[in-house]
């Protein structure tokens, strides 16, 4: 339930930033149509934890990937997909239930090329404190 609050701040953050326009909107959770065109982004939770503190306060951390695609000719475009996610996750999210939600880049990622597109993974944490 509480996940899903966070999620849903970070998908209205992204659906109003500089990166959803350049990507046309080809942004989503967990997945996108198999024939999405590129440039887009998918991205996942890939750990949970909570933690039960003071009174009636938890604090959640999520682990979230970030994984860009883009076509083979605009390989060297990467690089400003990332920073436009970046500038969009500065800002702490407001989420239903939470205090606020802080957004922390832990990895940022190297381009690779495999078949004929490249992609690179960024990751994050959020971390907030439900109240």
């Amino acid at each position: 339930m509480s996940q899903k609050a966070i999620l849903d701040a970070l998908a209205t953050r992204l659906a109003g930033s500089t990166l959803y326009t350049t990507l046309g909107g080809r942004l989503g959770l967990d997945e996108l149509a198999a024939n999405t065109a590129l440039p887009l982004m998918v991205y996942r939770v890939t750990g949970t934890q909570t933690a039960q503190l003071f009174g009636n306060t938890e604090r959640y951390d999520l682990t979230l990937e970030f994984q860009f695609y883009q076509k083979s000719s605009d390989g060297t475009q990467m690089h400003t997909l990332s920073s436009q996610l970046k500038t969009a996750l500065d800002a702490s999210l407001a989420a239903s239930g939470f205090d606020r939600i802080v957004l922390i880049r832990t990895g940022t990622g190297t381009p690779s090329y495999e078949d004929d597109s490249w992609t690179m993974t960024d990751t994050y944490r959020a971390v907030g404190f439900r109240l």
